[in-house]
């Protein structure tokens, strides 16, 4: 028997990535930072977490992601996705490329290296 599909698509991928990646948002909060500990608004998680909704949403710039994520309800749903607590704003775009900027990109090829492993170790595609 079938599950009925939700019908916000984003909460149907949420329900997605849990199943085949349930390690991915723990994996995002496990990466370290050089940036400056006195300054840090949002941690690890919350800025790769946004990045990763801003691919889910479609928006090709962080530009776009400032403006399409900082308004109203948007707002809220994301950090509500996120498990965070409300806030007004998340991540400026600015703040998101400094922060990819100093970010180690083999942190990000570890984790998805991980990802890659495990749904192959899992064999979760083979029937498909």
């Amino acid at each position: 028997m079938k599950r009925k599909l939700e019908t916000n698509p984003v909460i149907e991928y949420n329900l997605i990535q849990k199943k085949f990646c349930p390690d991915l948002f723990k994996q995002f909060s496990e990466t370290s930072s050089l940036r400056d500990q006195s300054y840090i608004l949002y941690n690890n998680r919350v800025m790769l977490e946004t990045v990763y909704y801003k691919g889910i949403a479609g928006l090709s710039s962080v530009r776009a992601m400032t403006y399409e994520f900082n308004s109203g309800q948007v707002t809220g749903n994301i950090l509500e996705f996120l498990g965070e607590e409300r806030s007004e704003f998340l991540p400026h775009g600015v703040t998101v490329n400094e922060y990819l900027d100093r970010l180690d990109s083999n942190q990000i090829q570890g984790i998805q290296q991980s990802l890659v492993y495990d749904l192959i170790r899992r064999r979760t595609f083979d029937e498909a």
